[in-house]
């Protein structure tokens, strides 16, 4: 093998941090609430729980419907705050942040003020026995709650869908052919092998690493070799390079492409 061979081969040893990019993948889970007018439980899921320790049943004044909202907000993972100096209420979930006043028809939706509801001002938050009481379809609505209500049982169904992430998916286009090897030789050696593109897309980049290993095991660096625009079916001969003389062996470590 001649000095401007390897010259030409030779590539930067790498102590490497990460060479594969996963798919994230997602998938929709929900949660369904159902209230009845004038009942004081609730199924989560299909699962009956009280309302509250009070027995407190959702009630409709001036046509709406008002819950104590605390036990509805917290089945689907979010949180219910007090502020009594202002008596200001704060329901969040997710990324939305909803502020209601006892006795005010405006609320606020992460800073935004909007009516609760702007065909009748009188629908307003109250404090009923003790329980505070709010408009149960402008706060669900206004968090991305889908509401459906059935007047002939009186029964509110309420469905939150959120995205759950999943673990990454790994997907490689690339196959390593069998026969591989380190070729040592009077520079210090060379990596050989072939990677074979088994997708029906073009690869833009694709990646092997290596470490390079001494008579006694151990890895003295890691190695990256890439080619560009490997199309489908397409066979890609990879030589690299070593000049350290106390490589004696080469250990696969991964391909990738994308």
């Amino acid at each position: 093998m001649t000095v401007e061979r390897h010259a030409r081969l030779i590539v930067v040893w790498l102590l490497l941090l990460s060479i594969c990019t996963p798919q994230m993948a997602s998938a929709s889970t929900a949660t369904v609430v159902k209230l009845w007018i004038g009942n004081p439980t609730m199924t989560i899921n299909g699962t009956s729980t009280a309302i509250d320790a009070q027995g407190t049943k959702p009630v409709i004044t001036e046509g709406r419907t008002l819950v104590p909202i605390r036990a509805v907000i917290e089945a689907f993972g979010g949180s219910v705050s007090w502020e009594p100096t202002t008596r200001k209420v704060t329901v969040t979930l997710a990324k939305n942040t909803l502020d209601l006043w006892i006795g005010k028809a405006q609320a606020s939706l992460n800073g935004q003020a909007r009516p609760i509801d702007s065909a009748n001002p009188r629908v307003l938050p109250v404090i009923t026995g003790g329980r505070t009481m709010l408009p149960l379809r402008f706060v669900t609505e206004s968090l991305g709650i889908e509401v459906q209500y059935e007047a002939a049982t009186k029964m509110i169904t309420l469905t939150y869908s959120v995205a759950a992430e999943l673990p990454p998916v790994q997907s490689n286009p690339l196959a390593l052919q069998a026969g591989w090897s380190f070729v040592p030789d009077n520079f210090g050696g060379y990596v050989v092998g072939r990677v074979v593109n088994t997708s029906s897309k073009t690869v833009g980049t694709a990646t092997i690493v290596f470490a390079l290993l001494d008579k006694n095991g151990k890895t003295v660096a890691k190695g990256i070799d890439l080619t560009t625009n490997l199309n489908p079916g397409a066979t890609w001969l990879f030589e690299v390079s070593n000049t350290n003389s106390d490589v004696v062996s080469a250990e696969f470590i991964s391909v990738d492409g994308h």
